[in-house]
């Protein structure tokens, strides 16, 4: 009898003391839905080619196919992040080709997709010979940042725009969800480079990282009817203004011409 109630006893120490672990379930799996039942609206959403990364206080959550893939930070059961989670979770996958009919089609420049990377900026401004226009920006705490993620950037004029002229950077500092250390030591770094002081705020880049103008986004430009047509036209105007952008060639080219005109005044 007394055999019979001490394993009793023993068995409900055990349950006690491993029940918590059993019923706490992991959330890989799940789908978006789900999390958002669960754990609320996230404090901010980042969308790339092949996943989408839920930002919350307590950590991050990627999907892949719109189901739970990996995770860090204190959701479901805790458990120690994997290389590939943390690897999904600092940077975006790269785009997958988009088919066409016709590959005479295909434009010679890479589709659009933040970096979130200089160094990977970089490597791809080089690859396809092309400047760099980074954004800094605090996506989850900035009312204009977030008004630009929702109304700019999800406009196909501003994507088409963008990867025909540039290698997109964006330098994010989130202050209501979670964020990777090598990613804020970077929005920090770039910001004392660049002397920026306010988001948000554009960066034309040369490949090497140096700075070549900052568009005046805060500014009104004429022939420009909505927030997407102004962002454009101030990317412009600055990538386009004398002296900023323009080439060794270009340079000596228009010193040569002007040097014919003042002859040809003289005489």
């Amino acid at each position: 009898m007394k055999s019979s109630q001490t394993l009793t006893l023993l068995a409900g120490i055990l349950f006690s003391l491993f029940s918590p672990a059993l019923l706490k379930a992991s959330i890989v799996g799940k789908t978006k839905e789900d999390i958002i039942a669960e754990y609320g609206k996230p404090s901010a959403t980042e969308l790339n080619s092949q996943s989408v990364i839920l930002r919350y206080p307590e950590g991050a959550i990627t999907l892949v196919n719109g189901k739970v893939a990996s995770y860090i930070g204190n959701f479901g059961r805790e458990e120690k992040p994997s290389e590939t989670a943390l690897a999904t979770t600092q940077q975006p996958l790269q785009a997958s080709p988009t088919p066409k009919a016709n590959a005479l089609e295909t434009p010679p420049f890479p589709s659009f997709l933040w970096n979130n990377k200089l160094a990977v900026a970089q490597q791809k401004a080089e690859k396809y010979d092309l400047p760099i226009l980074a954004l800094f920006t605090g996506p989850d705490w900035c009312p204009p940042c977030i008004q630009l993620e929702n109304e700019v950037f999800t406009d196909n004029r501003f994507k088409r725009f963008v990867e025909q002229r540039f290698i997109p950077l964006k330098v994010a500092l989130y202050r209501n969800s979670y964020q990777q250390p090598a990613e804020k030591a970077q929005y920090e770094e770039l910001s004392s480079r660049y002397g920026n002081r306010g988001v948000p705020a554009f960066y034309i880049l040369s490949k090497e990282g140096d700075q070549i103008a900052k568009p005046d986004i805060f500014k009104r430009y004429e022939g420009a009817t909505d927030r997407t047509e102004l962002i454009i036209a101030a990317i412009e105007q600055a990538d386009g203004s004398p002296g900023l952008s323009m080439s060794p060639f270009k340079i000596v080219a228009g010193l040569g011409i002007l040097l014919i005109v003042l002859r040809i005044i003289r005489r």
